[in-house]
């Protein structure tokens, strides 16, 4: 489901376990993004949503 950052081409700023994540609007993510969701690969299309240097301060800080 669209949300209004998605109408309005904003990044969607999200906290989890006290930290802030930006990930782009569903409109800008690339192919291998969906592709990961549609296969289940969930930690795979986070890893491309978040990028690199997002996705491991979230690694060090969520070992479970």
């Amino acid at each position: 489901m669209p949300t209004k950052n998605d109408a309005t081409g904003q990044a969607h700023v999200f906290e989890f376990n006290g930290d802030s994540y930006e990930v782009p609007p569903a409109e800008d993510w690339d192919l291998d993004v969906l592709e990961a969701i549609d296969e289940n690969r969930l930690t795979a299309a986070l890893r491309a949503l978040l990028g690199d240097e997002q996705y491991a301060t979230f690694r060090a800080k969520n070992k479970k």
